[in-house]
């Protein structure tokens, strides 16, 4: 049977943590390259989130509420893998060879702590003949509720200051997950399923938590790549100045370097191509991209991400057709932000020519087979006049 086909739940006697060192470590004739590899997989969906490598941080925030480890042994005379977590061991003699056990249907929902896992491969069944391989991985567990382990010397970032002025609009996440309390404030919401937009805490804030999975494409949602998104209703207008703030924060499932990505825009009808104003992640770094008219430039290139870290922004935009009179602000985290113009301020036409207004997005979109799942975070979204 596929790996991927096959859904097998076991609650092991203690739990796993959170955080993934590995190292291989090869006894006599056992080779470690036969041991093969460890991937942690969504259990719900039966597909692989990424592999266990060493260094890793697993935050329950951060994956799927059902998550489980699959070995997949390189040699093809492996006739059984034995798991042993933290002293404690079965034995897989058929694949898919996981960690869980199928007659347990108790979702395993590994606790926090420091666990070590060790994986040996065996060319007969139930653990006997001749040892091929092993693996040995230590890891770590965040619960969930759980703020992500700022960095060294660091303190985790309280919400930021939001402007003064009239507010056009305000989402601080206090209703539920569903796409129709979302319509209760949002314009439009677009998901592939009731799962892919979430609100609840993630890393020490209340959160919308958007989850995509490559899947996530036409006809599951209007687009050819993966997405979900909340939209406003057209609310910036020709001659406005107004700022949108928020806060962003990446999972570790989120791909650093995707031919595109979009966490942030400001578009409306009828969508002509690219937003005029997105903010997106490429070769690790955030940035500001613009539309074909500015030759899909990136006029600002924010710092290197680091999944688990809150950054807030506030844009602040003066809105016209005319890129005489418009021109766009950004401040990171409180900073001042310098485009390539060398300038704090950005002149540029910010409304398209073809569009009478427009609205305030929160997306997690991105370019088609970039990553199996990306996650998203974003918390209280307000837009206020100045």
């Amino acid at each position: 049977m596929s790996i991927l086909t096959r859904r097998r739940l076991w609650r092991l006697p203690l739990a796993l943590g959170l955080a993934l060192p590995i190292s291989l470590s090869v006894a006599g004739a056992a080779s470690a390259a036969e041991a093969g590899s460890l991937k942690l997989m969504d259990a719900r969906t039966n597909t692989v989130i990424r592999d266990l490598t060493s260094g890793q941080s697993l935050d329950r925030n951060l994956l799927p509420s059902n998550i489980d480890v699959t070995a997949i042994p390189l040699s093809t005379r492996t006739g059984s893998v034995k798991f042993c977590l933290d002293g404690v061991c079965r034995t897989e003699s058929t694949a898919p060879y996981t960690l869980d056990n199928s007659s347990d249907k108790t979702p395993w929902s590994p606790a926090a702590g420091s666990h070590t896992l060790v994986v040996t491969t065996y060319s007969g069944a139930a653990a006997t003949g001749s040892v091929l391989g092993s693996s040995t991985v230590s890891f770590t567990v965040v619960p969930v509720g759980s703020t992500t382990p700022p960095a060294p010397n660091e303190s985790p970032a309280p919400e930021p200051a939001r402007p003064i002025g009239t507010t056009l609009f305000q989402d601080a996440w206090s209703h539920d997950s569903s796409c129709g309390s979302f319509r209760t404030m949002w314009a439009q919401c677009h998901a592939a399923a009731p799962d892919r937009i979430q609100v609840g805490q993630y890393a020490g804030r209340t959160a919308t938590i958007m989850r995509v999975n490559n899947a996530d494409v036409y006809p599951r949602t209007p687009t050819v790549n993966p997405r979900a998104q909340v939209n406003t209703k057209n609310i910036h207008f020709e001659g406005q100045i107004s700022e949108d703030s928020w806060g962003t924060n990446f999972g570790a499932d989120y791909p650093m370097n995707p031919k595109f990505s979009i966490f942030y825009q400001f578009h409306g009808a009828p969508y002509s191509g690219s937003p005029r104003i997105g903010f997106g992640v490429a070769g690790g770094r955030m940035h500001f991209a613009r539309d074909d008219v500015y030759g899909y430039d990136r006029p600002w290139l924010g710092p290197a991400v680091v999944p688990g870290r809150w950054y807030d922004f506030a844009v602040r935009v003066k809105w016209s057709k005319s890129p005489s009179v418009g021109w766009v602000e950004l401040k990171l985290n409180g900073v001042p932000q310098t485009f390539k113009n060398g300038s704090t301020r950005l002149p540029m036409a910010t409304i398209q020519s073809d569009q009478s207004g427009v609205e305030s997005i929160v997306a997690n979109y991105r370019a088609l087979n970039s990553a199996q799942w990306a996650t998203i975070a974003t918390s209280a979204v307000r837009v206020a006049t100045l």
